[in-house]
């Protein structure tokens, strides 16, 4: 765990291009006081809990980024890790959490597909998953992309 300040986190955005949209502190609610773990929260309800950001991707590299660097990943620091997918598509990408419905939906398929021997780099959609098994997941994504669409061009699900 580190600790920074709120003037930290918006230098290092800023420094590396990013414009800072929102910024929200969440608080300890009414319902976090008096629920299961009243005891902890008590303890933290005149701190902010999180930081939550939102920030918008560079149109362009900053000026202080390699010319020859070929995507805006060379201007995260180095100790974030992506996987292939993000790597190859950084400028591109999104992560957004799936509601419990649309979770499960995707859960059951790919238990079908495991329960068959299917491995994530073999399924075929069409053939061993079918989008009538993704009632909630369909709209979720569809809205999604819809108010991602100018920022990005991929969702990791």
């Amino acid at each position: 765990m580190k600790f920074k300040t709120i003037e930290d986190y918006i230098f290092c955005l800023r420094s590396h291009g990013f414009d800072l949209i929102d910024l929200k502190e969440t608080r300890v609610t009414h319902e976090q006081l008096v629920g299961e773990h009243s005891d902890f929260f008590k303890t933290v309800n005149d701190c902010p809990l999180h930081l939550v950001m939102q920030v918008r991707k560079p149109l362009e590299l900053p000026a202080s980024v390699a010319a020859s660097s070929a995507t805006t990943i060379g201007i995260l620091p180095k100790k974030l890790t992506w996987n292939k997918t993000m790597a190859k598509n950084f400028a591109n990408v999104a992560v957004v959490l799936l509601p419990e419905a649309a979770n499960i939906e995707v859960c059951n398929a790919a238990l079908k597909c495991y329960k068959k021997g299917i491995s994530a780099d073999n399924v075929v959609f069409g053939r061993d998953v079918h989008a009538s098994n993704f009632k909630i997941l369909k709209p979720f994504c569809k809205s999604i992309r819809s108010k991602l669409l100018h920022q990005t061009g991929a969702v990791i699900v």
